[in-house]
C-alpha cells in the first residue's frame, strides 16, 4: 500500500499479544523491507508478504512466504485465526481487501486518518467498524488500531471517525457508521497510547 513505515518499539510491544505465534499477512507490503522485520519482532510465527508488484525481500526477516504479482480480488479469504496487517490502504476502491479480511478474528490497521489519502475504502471500513478496537497507538502522522471481532455494537474512536469521513464525504454514508454516528467517544476496554508532540 502507500507509505508503509517501520514499526516503532512501542507499536511492536503493543502488537505482541495479538501476533505471538500467528501467521501474519502483510497486505500491500511494497518491498517487504520495512514492516516485515518489525513484524517478526512481535513474535509472529510466519509472515505472508502480498503485493501486486514483484517483492524483493532481504532474507533477514525470517520465515516468510511471498505472493507477488497478485491482486487482493484474485485471492481467497484469510483463515480466521491468521492476522491481516494493513498499512496505509488507499482511499480508492481496493477491490478484494475487505473480502480477504472479513472472516478474521484480529486485524491490524495503520493509516493516516485526518483527511489523507491513505486510510482505506468503503469495503474495508464496512468490515472494520463492527469490530472492537483493543489497542490504539496515535502517532504524529498515523494511527495504528488493532481490531478484534465482537458480537455487539460499540462506540467509535475519533481516529475511526476521521478515516470514515475522509472516505465517505462524497459518497453515501456507511450503514454501520450512520446508525452509530452520535457515539463519538473513546472505545471501552481499549488501550490508547498517544505519541507526544
Amino acid at each position: 500500500m502507500s507509505g508503509t513505515r517501520r514499526l516503532c518499539k512501542t507499536r511492536q510491544k503493543m502488537l505482541y499479544p495479538y501476533l505471538l505465534d500467528k501467521t501474519v499477512w502483510d497486505l500491500g507490503c511494497g518491498s517487504g523491507a520495512l514492516c516485515a522485520p518489525d513484524i517478526r519482532k512481535t513474535g509472529a510465527a510466519f509472515i505472508v508478504l502480498v503485493d501486486k508488484e514483484t517483492i524483493r525481500l532481504r532474507k533477514a526477516c525470517g520465515p516468510h512466504s511471498i505472493r507477488s504479482n497478485v491482486y487482493f480480488e484474485d485471492m481467497s479469504a484469510i483463515h480466521p485465526s491468521e492476522v491481516p496487517f494493513i498499512s496505509y490502504p488507499q482511499n480508492v476502491n481496493v477491490r478484494g481487501l475487505g473480502a480477504m479480511t472479513r472472516q478474521c478474528d484480529t486485524v491490524v490497521y495503520i493509516g493516516c486518518n485526518d483527511g489523507m489519502t491513505a486510510c482505506g475504502d468503503r469495503e474495508l471500513w464496512s468490515h472494520l467498524l463492527p469490530m472492537q478496537p483493543v489497542a490504539i497507538h496515535e502517532g504524529l502522522v498515523d494511527t495504528m488500531i488493532v481490531y478484534k471481532r465482537i458480537e455487539r455494537t460499540r462506540q467509535f474512536h475519533t481516529e475511526e471517525i476521521g478515516a470514515v469521513e475522509a472516505v465517505t464525504w462524497c459518497q453515501e454514508p456507511l450503514p454501520v457508521y450512520e446508525r452509530m454516528q452520535g457515539l463519538m467517544t473513546e472505545p471501552i476496554n481499549c488501550i490508547v497510547m498517544r505519541t507526544q508532540r
